[in-house]
């Protein structure tokens, strides 16, 4: 059984491999850049015509609304490239989307299991928004995404290992690396999963430690020489003030009160809506069986209690776009597909997903 499993998982992936390429890349060019992306490539392209890379401008002025580290990367891809088309400013996102796809079946992989692994990848790429939106648009938020799933990763593997020194250098280095692309938010990120996760493997003691202070500090020198430098061709600019705004317009010290009030009633829906069809398997949560599954498997309960410490800041911003969420939304998925690998032939939630998939994928 377990032979026929794995022979059919390998032809699975090898029909995936042959297909993605031509999935993504194909007239990944043709839709023209809108909003963000357009946003992303000018300030690039600015930085190559005036020779500054410490400070981001659009036409000329001053844009502290992210800070520039993604406009380095594409500027080194027009550089490498000699090209600075729309197929060149998305070319980041679908590379970051592969490795992100790529990241989470390796984590899986050598936590879990194969087909789960492989599954739950799967159900990530092929989502409504990553497969009919956000894979053809060249948006910052796949790569900061990707390295902050990896910064979880890599938190729980050296939690495992006990290697706390290692842990906090490579996690901080990813939250400054994460800060510089998206500011604020990549910080909230870090201080949430690194407190729920020390909770969680009961090493609360180590928060106080030279290993922690050691990662702040990386921290700190990497995010610091930016700023220093920025500081010293702007000193009297509100970088900082600019920052704090971006990080706070989406919620209800803009919208107030009440519209926050009902957006923690549509929110839950437009994410089933833009995690479908794999959103079906949402089912398993009306069963209790479920909720003790999770805690009694040690990696799913962990990867709940992160989603968990994490999802509210996203809850109660009513500007909240699905995109912002993408480090998230592997986890729910993982924990349902590796409940559903557990289940019997016979089971009636299974069976349910099995067809109501079947249905859907006929259709």
């Amino acid at each position: 059984m377990n032979q026929w499993q794995n022979k059919n998982t390998g032809i699975l992936l090898l029909i995936i491999s042959l297909l993605i390429a031509p999935a993504l890349f194909v007239n990944l060019g043709l839709i023209p850049l809108s909003a963000d992306e357009a946003t992303r490539g000018i300030v690039a392209l600015e930085m190559q015509y005036s020779g500054n890379l410490i400070t981001p401008t659009i036409n000329g002025e001053f844009y502290f609304n992210k800070p520039p580290l993604y406009n380095w990367i594409l500027l080194g891809l027009f550089k490498l490239s000699g090209s600075q088309s729309d197929f060149m400013v998305k070319l980041p996102a679908v590379i970051s989307l592969l490795l992100l796809v790529l990241s989470i079946f390796i984590f899986v992989k050598k936590y879990s299991d194969r087909n789960v692994a492989l599954f739950s990848a799967i159900a990530f790429l092929t989502c409504g928004r990553i497969l009919f939106y956000d894979s053809m648009l060249g948006l910052i938020d796949l790569t900061y995404s990707w390295l902050l799933l990896l910064n979880l990763m890599l938190i729980y593997h050296f939690l495992t290992k006990e290697k706390y020194l290692g842990l906090f250098i490579v996690s901080y280095f990813l939250t400054a690396i994460t800060f510089l692309m998206k500011g604020l938010p990549a910080m909230a990120f870090q201080g949430l999963t690194i407190i729920a996760a020390f909770i969680f493997f009961r090493k609360a003691s180590k928060l106080i430690s030279f290993q922690h202070l050691t990662g702040i500090m990386v921290f700190l020198i990497i995010a610091g020489s930016y700023y220093y430098l920025l500081w010293q061709q702007n000193p009297d600019t509100e970088y900082f003030s600019t920052m704090l705004h971006e990080s706070t317009k989406r919620t209800f010290v803009e919208y107030g009160w009440l519209k926050t009030f009902f957006h923690l009633f549509t929110f839950p829906a437009e994410q089933l809506f833009h995690l479908a069809p794999w959103s079906i398997l949402f089912i398993f949560f009306f069963r209790r069986a479920f909720y003790k599954y999770i805690k009694e498997n040690k990696l799913l309960f962990f990867l709940s209690i992160v989603f968990l410490v994490n999802i509210p800041i996203y809850w109660i911003s009513v500007e909240t776009y699905p995109r912002y969420l993408f480090m998230l939304y592997p986890i729910p998925l993982i924990i349902c597909i590796h409940y559903y690998f557990s289940l019997g032939r016979d089971d009636l939630f299974k069976n349910i997903f099995d067809k109501t998939i079947l249905i859907l994928s006929i259709l």
